[in-house]
């Protein structure tokens, strides 16, 4: 934007000249990406296993000097941020494939999925709770919460109009470059009016299986799911008065055993609005928000247990130990008290 420029003006551009922007944006971001990821996937996972390791060190309940020497890194010193109550983060885990909730099974406090139905949600939930039972973690134990877009008004020919408003503003192309950014498919590539199939990639295999394998009553084409995610992205979107909202979120829990909802705002800060001056009173009238907030920090508001990792989680054993093994050529971790 040039200074000076009226910003109405770029809001009326083109859709042509919009959907160029658009496209080489996306070409940038990808190439970017391939060079900051161009590693193999292998590769990649090593390191990440070893920087959990050095994580969970320097989270432990001791301020200490590390020494870890590794394949990928060597970390010399003390960790240089001052703790918090919780030392150790809360950890989301996102993503429902199968290697993702492997590692939920063994890292996640909770997890994060985006099912585009109660149908494809259901079969999440059930997942994650069996990963967790085999991993020997109570099924129950870490909450799963579904992406979800709502937008809300005092009344339900009020929220609809909303929302076709909405959707005035928002463009199906880019919505497909967002979507093969996250999914690694080319959309622009695929007929549009084609049943997309299921394949590989080494993007966010849960976000393809949503729409090919996850629920095999529903068949989706490209140009359909990149209209479904103008708004919301790949997860649901709710359209209504504070009751049916609030009675279609009941429905979810009730139906699919769902924890919890990860909200995301339309526009900013009316989406916000919207929650707080009308859903929020109509879930605490029906009893299911608190009347004032759990105090402490974001694992006890979450969990209503302590703000310390669970001593039954895998990184808690860190705090006890003095020497940790630091990769598979042998490297060691070792703590200084």
């Amino acid at each position: 934007m040039l200074a000076g420029e009226p910003l109405h003006r770029f809001a009326r551009m083109t859709l042509d000249f919009r959907r160029l922007v658009v496209l080489a944006l996306f070409a940038q971001f990808t190439h970017a990406r391939f060079q900051l990821f161009h590693v193999p996937t292998k590769l990649l996972r090593r390191r990440s296993r070893r920087v959990r390791t050095i994580a969970f060190a320097r989270w432990a309940v001791r301020v200490r000097p590390i020494a870890f020497a590794g394949e990928f890194f060597r970390v010399p010193g003390l960790h240089l941020a001052e703790p918090s109550p919780q030392r150790t983060p809360f950890l989301f885990q996102a993503g429902a494939s199968p290697r993702g909730l492997r590692f939920a099974a063994r890292h996640a406090e909770a997890v994060f999925v985006a099912a585009p139905s109660d149908a494809v949600l259901a079969r999440q939930v059930a997942a994650v709770r069996a990963a967790l039972a085999e991993a020997g973690r109570a099924p129950e134990s870490v909450p799963v919460i579904n992406q979800q877009t709502l937008v809300i008004a005092e009344t339900d020919a009020q929220a609809h109009a909303l929302y076709r408003d909405y959707l005035d503003h928002a463009d199906p192309v880019g919505a497909a470059v967002l979507l093969s950014g996250w999914t690694g498919i080319d959309f622009a590539a695929l007929d549009a009016d084609a049943p997309l199939a299921a394949q590989g990639s080494n993007a966010i295999q849960s976000a393809v299986d949503a729409f090919t394998a996850a629920d095999p009553s529903r068949v989706w084409t490209p140009r359909e799911i990149a209209d479904y995610a103008r708004i919301g992205g790949d997860g649901p979107v709710v359209v209504g008065s504070p009751e049916t909202v609030a009675d279609v979120l009941e429905h979810t829990v009730e139906t699919t055993g769902v924890s919890g909802f990860n909200l995301a705002a339309t526009v900013t800060p009316e989406g916000w609005r919207q929650l707080t001056e009308l859903l929020v009173p109509e879930l605490r009238r029906r009893g299911r928000r608190p009347l004032a907030p759990r105090p402490g920090s974001l694992r006890e508001k979450l969990t209503g247990a302590g703000p310390r990792l669970p001593s039954g989680h895998l990184g808690a054993g860190f705090r006890s130990r003095e020497s940790v093994g630091g990769d598979t050529r042998g490297n060691r971790m070792t703590h200084t008290a």
